[in-house]
């Protein structure tokens, strides 16, 4: 997956239960996180889909950053942990 702007989006239950469809096909997810300037033609050929954390504009530190914990999130969500709420 690549995050770009024009991405699928998900709410944090959406995402997790996305995530979650993922782990009994044991696939592997691999996240691409482009510059300031977006992803190549090449990388948005060969990705399987392209997500988007936001609308919003962000740093690629700051969309690391948030892509972390939502997959945390993701995670806690899954497993019933209170983080999410």
């Amino acid at each position: 997956m690549a995050l770009d702007e024009g991405g699928r989006t998900f709410d944090s239950a959406g995402l997790a239960e996305y995530i979650g469809s993922m782990i009994p096909n044991h696939r592997n997810l691999y996240l691409f996180v482009g510059e300031a300037y977006g992803h190549s033609e090449v990388v948005l050929r060969n990705v399987s889909e392209t997500w988007s954390l936001s609308g919003l504009t962000m740093s690629y530190e700051v969309a690391l950053v948030v892509l972390a914990e939502q997959l945390y999130r993701s995670m806690t969500i899954r497993t019933g942990h209170p983080y999410h709420k």
